[in-house]
């Protein structure tokens, strides 16, 4: 990475830049399968019997699993898309990159 004027800049060489991709895809995956089991565990319900305290945990592992504000599902989907801006922008360096070597190469 490296410093620039608006802070730290992803810094990839063309031939890196399609792995890269690869890789940030299936980190996605994997947050979307995280996404679905935390919007399981927020339809949990607490059993009808049971001591207050385990009501209680049910409650709010339910809760903290949940889009509300500061909890799982929120922090969730601000990943996705900083991770999807990510790999927007690789994929239109790259292919800026690609456009110029072939102007370059035409040129030749």
């Amino acid at each position: 990475m490296a410093e620039g004027s608006s802070g730290m800049k992803l810094v990839v060489a063309p031939e890196n830049a399609e792995q890269l991709i690869t890789d940030l895809e299936g980190v996605l995956d994997e947050l979307r399968a995280i996404e679905r089991d935390a919007r399981k565990l927020a339809r949990l319900e607490a059993p009808g019997s049971g001591d207050p305290h385990t009501q209680y945990a049910i409650r709010e592992i339910s809760r903290l699993a949940s889009s509300e504000d500061g909890c799982h599902g929120q922090a969730n989907k601000q990943y996705q898309q900083a991770i999807q801006a990510v790999i927007d922008n690789l994929r239109a360096s790259l292919e800026t990159y690609r456009q110029t070597e072939h102007h370059n190469t035409m040129r030749a």
